[in-house]
């Protein structure tokens, strides 16, 4: 369980990534090449060659996509959504932070039409249901072993029962959704009543407002 910790937390192709997003930032790169780069670092940690990737390195790759939604790449909130996807199907579990990187991809895209305020609730409602999932023995965090304990070939192991907790949302978390509305009502995709129905889930969700 500490090495599962340890991974996520860690620094593992942070750098690379890093790299990756200032070349956005500059034009000189595409969404494209942050999928590329970031299949590259998992083929290197699966060699063993370098340690898994954790949550900074794929939050640089969903702030990526928020970078490319303004500038009107269309692929930005598939993309992200792909990656917090991958995430969670190898048991690198997202963070609040990734979340709402996650979130400000869409409102990104809500300023160029490409989604509405939905989109942005919808993952507000997931971040708060644990995620059950079933990973093999051998997976990249060690979750499995963590699980069953110390054993001899981890690969052979059998699959194993594993959740992501429920992750709660802050004032920072709707305070993107409302900037998400923004955006829609640019576009004519929201309007006052989505702006007041917003501000009604910090008392429902029990977050004070700021």
């Amino acid at each position: 369980l500490e090495y599962g910790k340890k991974m996520i937390a860690g620094d593992s192709g942070v750098a690379r990534m890093g790299s990756l997003l200032a070349r956005i930032r500059a034009g000189n790169a595409t969404l494209p090449d942050m999928e590329v780069e970031i299949t590259s670092i998992f083929q290197a940690a699966a060699d063993g060659l370098i340690d898994p990737p954790g949550n900074k390195a794929f939050d640089l790759g969903v702030e990526a996509c928020v970078v490319a939604a303004g500038q009107g790449d269309a692929s930005s909130l598939g993309v992200a959504r792909n990656l917090v996807s991958e995430m969670e199907r190898v048991g690198c579990w997202p963070s609040l932070a990734t979340f709402e990187t996650y979130l400000r991809v869409v409102a990104a895209a809500a300023r160029i039409g490409e989604c509405d305020i939905t989109d942005g609730e919808v993952i507000v409602r997931y971040m708060q249901t644990a995620q059950h999932r079933v990973l093999p023995g051998g997976d990249m965090y060690r979750h499995a072993e963590a699980m069953i304990g110390d054993i001899a070939l981890p690969e052979e192991s059998a699959p194993v029962a594993v959740c992501r907790v429920p992750v709660f949302p802050e004032a920072s978390t709707l305070n993107i959704l409302l900037d998400t509305c923004v955006g829609c009502t640019q576009n004519g995709l929201a309007g006052p009543r989505d702006a007041v129905r917003l501000v009604r889930q910090f008392g429902e969700l029990r977050v004070p407002p700021n």
